[in-house]
Protein backbone atom coordinates (compact mmCIF):
# COMPACT_ATOMS: atom_id res chain seq x y z
CA UNK A 1 0.00 0.00 0.00
CA UNK A 2 1.23 3.47 -0.84
CA UNK A 3 1.94 5.80 2.07
CA UNK A 4 2.55 9.50 1.67
CA UNK A 5 5.95 10.77 2.65
CA UNK A 6 6.21 14.02 4.59
CA UNK A 7 7.51 17.03 2.63
CA UNK A 8 11.27 17.51 2.56
CA UNK A 9 12.60 19.49 5.48
CA UNK A 10 16.34 20.27 5.76
CA UNK A 11 18.04 18.37 8.55
CA UNK A 12 18.67 20.17 11.78
CA UNK A 13 21.90 19.77 13.78
CA UNK A 14 21.91 21.53 17.14
CA UNK A 15 19.55 24.25 15.90
CA UNK A 16 21.54 24.90 12.71
CA UNK A 17 20.74 23.72 9.23
CA UNK A 18 22.80 20.80 8.00
CA UNK A 19 25.31 22.06 5.43
CA UNK A 20 26.13 18.49 4.44
CA UNK A 21 22.68 18.11 2.90
CA UNK A 22 23.20 18.71 -0.85
CA UNK A 23 19.66 20.00 -1.43
CA UNK A 24 20.06 22.67 1.24
CA UNK A 25 23.41 23.79 -0.19
CA UNK A 26 22.02 24.05 -3.74
CA UNK A 27 18.99 26.10 -2.70
CA UNK A 28 21.11 28.40 -0.57
CA UNK A 29 23.56 28.96 -3.42
CA UNK A 30 20.77 29.58 -5.94
CA UNK A 31 19.03 32.04 -3.59
CA UNK A 32 22.29 33.95 -3.12
CA UNK A 33 22.94 34.07 -6.87
CA UNK A 34 19.41 35.27 -7.65
CA UNK A 35 19.55 38.06 -5.08
CA UNK A 36 22.94 39.27 -6.31
CA UNK A 37 21.83 39.19 -9.96
CA UNK A 38 18.63 41.06 -9.11
CA UNK A 39 20.52 43.71 -7.16
CA UNK A 40 23.03 44.18 -9.98
CA UNK A 41 20.32 44.39 -12.63
CA UNK A 42 18.26 46.93 -10.70
CA UNK A 43 21.26 49.15 -9.98
CA UNK A 44 22.41 49.02 -13.62
CA UNK A 45 19.01 49.88 -15.06
CA UNK A 46 18.23 52.67 -12.59
CA UNK A 47 21.64 54.30 -12.98
CA UNK A 48 21.49 54.45 -16.79
CA UNK A 49 18.20 55.95 -18.04
CA UNK A 50 19.45 55.93 -21.64
CA UNK A 51 19.80 52.16 -21.39
CA UNK A 52 16.12 51.82 -20.48
CA UNK A 53 15.09 54.05 -23.39
CA UNK A 54 17.15 51.98 -25.82
CA UNK A 55 15.50 48.79 -24.52
CA UNK A 56 12.10 50.36 -25.19
CA UNK A 57 13.17 51.34 -28.69
CA UNK A 58 14.45 47.83 -29.39
CA UNK A 59 11.18 46.34 -28.13
CA UNK A 60 9.08 48.64 -30.34
CA UNK A 61 11.23 47.93 -33.42
CA UNK A 62 11.00 44.19 -32.77
CA UNK A 63 7.22 44.47 -32.42
CA UNK A 64 6.92 46.33 -35.72
CA UNK A 65 9.14 43.83 -37.55
CA UNK A 66 7.23 40.83 -36.13
CA UNK A 67 3.89 42.40 -37.09
CA UNK A 68 5.12 43.02 -40.64
CA UNK A 69 6.44 39.45 -40.88
CA UNK A 70 3.13 38.08 -39.61
CA UNK A 71 1.18 40.10 -42.19
CA UNK A 72 3.45 38.96 -45.02
CA UNK A 73 3.24 35.34 -43.88
CA UNK A 74 -0.55 35.40 -43.68
CA UNK A 75 -0.85 36.97 -47.15
CA UNK A 76 0.75 33.99 -48.92
CA UNK A 77 -0.85 30.72 -49.98
CA UNK A 78 1.84 28.49 -48.48
CA UNK A 79 0.59 26.57 -45.42
CA UNK A 80 4.08 26.51 -43.95
CA UNK A 81 4.21 30.32 -43.91
CA UNK A 82 0.73 30.44 -42.34
CA UNK A 83 2.02 28.31 -39.45
CA UNK A 84 5.05 30.60 -39.18
CA UNK A 85 2.73 33.61 -38.96
CA UNK A 86 0.70 31.95 -36.23
CA UNK A 87 3.90 31.12 -34.37
CA UNK A 88 4.92 34.78 -34.39
CA UNK A 89 2.07 35.47 -31.97
CA UNK A 90 4.26 33.96 -29.27
CA UNK A 91 6.64 36.92 -29.64
CA UNK A 92 4.05 39.55 -30.56
CA UNK A 93 1.78 39.23 -27.51
CA UNK A 94 4.48 39.97 -24.87
CA UNK A 95 5.86 42.80 -27.01
CA UNK A 96 2.36 44.30 -27.21
CA UNK A 97 2.25 44.25 -23.41
CA UNK A 98 5.62 46.02 -23.27
CA UNK A 99 4.43 48.56 -25.85
CA UNK A 100 1.28 49.21 -23.79
CA UNK A 101 3.37 49.75 -20.67
CA UNK A 102 5.68 52.16 -22.54
CA UNK A 103 2.74 54.17 -23.90
CA UNK A 104 1.07 54.27 -20.47
CA UNK A 105 4.31 55.48 -18.85
CA UNK A 106 4.69 58.23 -21.47
CA UNK A 107 1.07 59.33 -20.99
CA UNK A 108 1.51 59.47 -17.21
CA UNK A 109 4.75 61.39 -17.69
CA UNK A 110 3.00 64.00 -19.84
CA UNK A 111 0.09 64.39 -17.43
Amino acid sequence: MYTRRPPFVPHQIEGRQDLTNPLFCVTTTVDAMISSITTTTVSTITSTPGFVASLGLIAVLALISFLVAKELASATDAPRLHRFGQGLSVAIIPLLMVFTAIVAAKVVEVL
